[in-house]
Protein backbone atom coordinates (compact mmCIF):
# COMPACT_ATOMS: atom_id res chain seq x y z
CA UNK A 1 0.00 0.00 0.00
CA UNK A 2 2.29 2.54 0.77
CA UNK A 3 4.33 1.73 -2.45
CA UNK A 4 1.23 2.94 -4.49
CA UNK A 5 1.12 5.77 -2.80
CA UNK A 6 4.55 6.33 -3.06
CA UNK A 7 4.35 6.01 -6.71
CA UNK A 8 1.08 7.81 -7.71
CA UNK A 9 2.62 11.31 -6.14
CA UNK A 10 6.13 10.80 -7.98
CA UNK A 11 7.55 13.52 -9.64
CA UNK A 12 8.44 10.98 -12.61
CA UNK A 13 7.79 9.53 -15.47
CA UNK A 14 8.78 6.09 -16.59
CA UNK A 15 11.32 6.34 -13.64
CA UNK A 16 12.61 9.22 -15.65
CA UNK A 17 12.61 13.08 -13.98
CA UNK A 18 10.36 15.23 -16.53
CA UNK A 19 12.20 17.92 -16.60
CA UNK A 20 16.24 17.98 -15.67
CA UNK A 21 18.08 20.34 -13.67
CA UNK A 22 20.44 21.99 -15.90
CA UNK A 23 16.89 22.91 -18.48
CA UNK A 24 15.80 24.50 -15.19
CA UNK A 25 18.99 26.30 -14.69
CA UNK A 26 18.37 27.88 -18.41
CA UNK A 27 15.10 28.99 -17.24
CA UNK A 28 16.36 30.34 -14.18
CA UNK A 29 18.75 32.08 -15.86
CA UNK A 30 17.04 32.95 -18.74
CA UNK A 31 14.62 34.88 -16.16
CA UNK A 32 17.55 36.89 -14.18
CA UNK A 33 18.95 37.78 -18.04
CA UNK A 34 15.08 39.25 -18.93
CA UNK A 35 14.76 40.88 -15.83
CA UNK A 36 18.17 42.75 -15.84
CA UNK A 37 17.66 43.88 -19.45
CA UNK A 38 14.29 44.93 -18.06
CA UNK A 39 15.10 47.58 -16.00
CA UNK A 40 17.19 48.95 -18.66
CA UNK A 41 14.97 48.63 -21.30
CA UNK A 42 11.79 46.72 -21.23
CA UNK A 43 10.94 47.02 -25.20
CA UNK A 44 14.59 45.11 -25.40
CA UNK A 45 13.37 43.03 -22.67
CA UNK A 46 10.25 42.38 -24.73
CA UNK A 47 11.87 41.73 -27.95
CA UNK A 48 14.38 39.39 -26.00
CA UNK A 49 11.53 37.47 -24.68
CA UNK A 50 9.68 36.92 -28.22
CA UNK A 51 13.03 35.64 -29.41
CA UNK A 52 14.46 33.75 -26.49
CA UNK A 53 11.81 31.80 -25.08
CA UNK A 54 10.86 29.79 -28.26
CA UNK A 55 14.43 29.01 -29.07
CA UNK A 56 14.84 28.01 -25.32
CA UNK A 57 11.95 25.93 -25.55
CA UNK A 58 13.06 24.00 -28.60
CA UNK A 59 16.59 23.37 -27.29
CA UNK A 60 15.34 22.09 -23.71
CA UNK A 61 12.82 19.33 -26.26
CA UNK A 62 15.95 18.82 -27.79
CA UNK A 63 18.50 18.03 -25.20
CA UNK A 64 15.40 15.81 -23.70
CA UNK A 65 15.09 13.90 -26.64
CA UNK A 66 18.96 13.54 -26.41
CA UNK A 67 19.21 12.51 -23.23
CA UNK A 68 16.44 9.84 -23.34
CA UNK A 69 18.02 8.61 -26.52
CA UNK A 70 21.43 7.85 -24.04
CA UNK A 71 23.34 10.29 -25.95
CA UNK A 72 23.47 14.01 -23.88
CA UNK A 73 24.34 16.85 -25.07
CA UNK A 74 27.54 18.26 -23.95
CA UNK A 75 27.18 22.39 -23.85
CA UNK A 76 29.07 23.25 -27.05
CA UNK A 77 26.43 21.35 -28.70
CA UNK A 78 23.55 22.61 -26.35
CA UNK A 79 24.71 25.79 -27.62
CA UNK A 80 25.03 25.30 -31.26
CA UNK A 81 21.47 23.69 -30.83
CA UNK A 82 20.00 27.28 -29.38
CA UNK A 83 22.03 29.71 -31.82
CA UNK A 84 20.31 27.34 -34.56
CA UNK A 85 16.69 27.34 -32.64
CA UNK A 86 17.73 31.73 -32.15
CA UNK A 87 18.39 31.93 -36.38
CA UNK A 88 14.92 29.95 -37.07
CA UNK A 89 12.93 32.23 -34.63
CA UNK A 90 14.60 35.70 -36.37
CA UNK A 91 14.19 34.21 -39.19
CA UNK A 92 10.65 33.26 -38.72
CA UNK A 93 9.99 36.83 -37.60
CA UNK A 94 11.61 38.68 -40.63
CA UNK A 95 9.41 36.75 -42.79
CA UNK A 96 5.83 37.83 -41.02
CA UNK A 97 6.88 41.25 -41.36
CA UNK A 98 8.30 41.22 -44.71
CA UNK A 99 4.87 39.18 -45.77
CA UNK A 100 3.29 41.66 -43.99
CA UNK A 101 5.05 44.82 -45.17
CA UNK A 102 5.08 43.48 -48.93
CA UNK A 103 1.43 42.53 -48.91
CA UNK A 104 0.15 46.06 -46.90
CA UNK A 105 2.11 48.16 -49.47
CA UNK A 106 0.53 46.64 -52.51
CA UNK A 107 -3.27 46.49 -51.25
CA UNK A 108 -2.13 50.51 -50.71
CA UNK A 109 -0.35 50.93 -53.85
CA UNK A 110 -3.48 49.30 -55.84
CA UNK A 111 -5.88 51.14 -53.32
CA UNK A 112 -4.18 54.74 -55.23
CA UNK A 113 -4.38 52.99 -58.20
CA UNK A 114 -8.14 52.20 -58.20
CA UNK A 115 -8.75 55.71 -56.77
CA UNK A 116 -7.42 57.51 -59.82
CA UNK A 117 -8.82 54.83 -62.13
CA UNK A 118 -11.84 54.97 -61.08
CA UNK A 119 -12.72 58.59 -59.49
CA UNK A 120 -11.62 62.13 -59.69
CA UNK A 121 -8.91 63.14 -57.47
CA UNK A 122 -11.56 64.41 -55.03
CA UNK A 123 -11.41 60.92 -53.25
CA UNK A 124 -7.65 59.66 -53.62
CA UNK A 125 -7.56 60.04 -50.24
CA UNK A 126 -10.57 58.04 -49.08
CA UNK A 127 -8.93 55.33 -51.27
CA UNK A 128 -5.51 55.09 -49.62
CA UNK A 129 -7.43 55.06 -46.43
CA UNK A 130 -9.13 51.75 -47.91
CA UNK A 131 -6.23 50.54 -49.51
CA UNK A 132 -4.44 50.79 -46.76
CA UNK A 133 -6.86 49.04 -44.03
CA UNK A 134 -7.59 46.11 -46.38
CA UNK A 135 -4.13 45.71 -46.95
CA UNK A 136 -3.09 45.56 -42.90
CA UNK A 137 -6.02 43.07 -42.57
CA UNK A 138 -4.75 40.72 -46.05
CA UNK A 139 -1.08 41.48 -44.51
CA UNK A 140 -1.84 39.95 -41.28
CA UNK A 141 -3.07 37.23 -43.03
CA UNK A 142 -0.35 36.87 -45.32
CA UNK A 143 1.95 37.12 -42.09
CA UNK A 144 0.20 34.38 -40.17
CA UNK A 145 0.27 32.34 -43.27
CA UNK A 146 3.94 32.60 -43.67
CA UNK A 147 4.68 32.20 -39.87
CA UNK A 148 2.45 28.93 -39.61
CA UNK A 149 4.50 27.53 -42.97
CA UNK A 150 7.77 28.40 -41.28
CA UNK A 151 6.69 26.93 -38.41
CA UNK A 152 5.99 23.82 -39.51
CA UNK A 153 9.01 23.64 -41.79
CA UNK A 154 11.57 24.95 -38.82
CA UNK A 155 9.91 23.13 -35.97
CA UNK A 156 8.53 19.80 -36.92
CA UNK A 157 11.68 18.64 -38.73
CA UNK A 158 13.17 15.77 -36.68
CA UNK A 159 15.37 15.99 -34.40
CA UNK A 160 19.03 15.68 -35.18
Amino acid sequence: MPSQINNSISPTISGRQPISLLTLLQIVTCCCIFFAVLRISPLAALIMTVIVAPALIRTAYISEVFQRSGSPLNWQQRLGKFAKAIGAVITTLLAGVLAFTIISAAFGLLGMLFGFAVASTDYLFEAGVIGTVGGMIWGMAGSFLTVVFLLFRFWSQPVT
